[in-house]
């Protein structure tokens, strides 16, 4: 959870990013990039306590997100070219909304990216982390995406196309995060 407590005197902006519709994107698009992507030890998250891991983690029919771009993220060789796919992804269905002061939201870190834009002057957010008092199914619900008759090569089907409708704020462009903008 995340609420502002005073907002910035420019820029800030929060990034939202479904990771299911991203796992959907790149299954439709890049599906080797996905299949890729999903491979145990392809990515790398923290300093030298980190711990190896990878961007899609595959559940039976269901999938977690994990996925930073600041100093404390690294990806293998093996996955370096098609970041550009998930950078892609990432952009088409990106939300871009201003907290106000008292406004606030919460994630499920295993289904949304969240980070937010560059922003100049003084600006004080408050973040708790927790556990949901509930049981939750894990990440994002993929169907039949990792095993299907009709899978590509790489074991991915390509699904019928949807409409996406990215919402952005005022129109404006995808807000790309700065190094303090994590995606995760």
């Amino acid at each position: 959870m995340l609420v502002c407590l005073r907002k910035a005197d420019a820029g800030g902006e929060v990034l939202l990013t479904d990771g299911q519709a991203v796992h959907e994107h790149l299954s439709r698009t890049a599906p080797e990039a996905l299949e890729y992507m999903s491979r145990p030890g392809t990515a790398f998250y923290g300093g030298g306590g980190g711990h190896a891991s990878q961007i899609f983690t595959p559940l039976a029919s269901r999938a977690l997100l994990r996925f930073r771009r600041d100093q404390l993220a690294q990806f293998s060789p093996l996955i370096q070219r098609f970041l550009p796919h998930l950078h892609e992804a990432i952009a088409a269905h990106q939300r871009t909304f201003l907290l106000e002061p008292g406004q606030g939201y919460i994630v499920d870190n295993h289904r949304y990216l969240h980070a937010r834009a560059a922003f100049d002057g003084p600006r004080e957010c408050v973040r708790a982390l927790g556990e949901p008092r509930f049981p939750m199914l894990p990440g994002f619900s993929v169907g039949d995406l990792w095993q299907s008759p009709s899978a590509t090569p790489v074991g991915i089907p390509r699904p019928a196309c949807r409409s996406a409708q990215p919402a952005r704020a005022g129109g404006r462009p995808f807000l790309a995060p700065t190094p303090q903008g994590v995606a995760r």
